[in-house]
């Protein structure tokens, strides 16, 4: 894995901090975790995939 992997979903939760200033914090939050959840999962589906290629 790369890190870009990572801080792919950190870049994608600044963006949309930085462009929804008067979004409350709740739904930022929301949107942020669902960011992550679909990366982790995603992370997931490919190192799957991967390992059992390998």
């Amino acid at each position: 894995m790369s890190p870009t992997d990572f801080t792919t979903p950190i870049i994608i939760a600044r963006a949309i901090d930085n462009t929804q200033d008067d979004t409350p914090w709740a739904a930022k939050t929301i949107i942020i975790a669902v960011v992550l959840t679909a990366a982790l999962i995603a992370l997931y589906g490919i190192h799957s995939v991967c390992y059992e290629t390998l």
